[in-house]
């Protein structure tokens, strides 16, 4: 979020230079060029964003866990899982992030997720590694990874994003 005003200014100065290049000298050929070596060189392919059947698999592993659970379950890695099985939405880490900010307008509001997490208010705390606390190390316990009914554990590398922050859903926490 933070890089995103950077980015827009480079796409203004990278649009208005290959404007003047264009006006003043005529070099459509060379800007032309460029344009095209970047998308070509940048592109994703997109057999490598497509889920394979042992993400499928996960998937349903994950949702089969997930429905079991009675009350809301705090995902911060993944909010839209809860949301999946018709549970509310979980807050997102990156969001939480914002808000834990010491120097921030909201850093008082970490208190309300803590409050929550002290009271046991989730049903269940679905986390992609074990760092994150809030409180959840003296008020929840950790299960082992997540498996299906059967005991399948899920693969490896399955349900890690193709693209961006590289973090899947791995850790069940229950209130102690």
């Amino acid at each position: 979020n933070v890089l995103i005003p950077g980015m827009w200014s480079f796409c203004l100065w990278s649009g208005l230079m290959l404007h003047w290049m264009w006006s003043n000298y005529g070099l459509r050929l060379l800007p032309s060029l460029a344009i095209a070596l970047q998308l070509f060189f940048a592109s994703w392919e997109t057999k490598d964003l497509v889920p394979r059947p042992a993400d499928y698999r996960a998937g349903d592993i994950l949702m089969e866990r997930l429905q079991k659970i009675e009350g809301p379950i705090f995902s911060p890695h993944s909010p839209w899982y809860p949301v999946k099985i018709g549970r509310p939405p979980s807050a997102h880490l990156i969001a939480i992030w914002d808000i834990k900010h010491p120097t921030g307008p909201l850093a008082k509001y970490i208190t309300v997720l803590q409050n929550d997490i002290e009271q046991r208010r989730f049903a269940a705390l679905l986390l992609a590694n074990t760092k994150e606390d809030y409180g959840r190390k003296k008020y929840y316990r950790k299960t082992e990874r997540l498996r299906s009914n059967d005991g399948e554990r899920l693969e490896q590398k399955t349900l890690m994003p193709k693209k961006g922050w590289r973090v899947r859903p791995q850790y069940l926490f229950f209130p102690k």
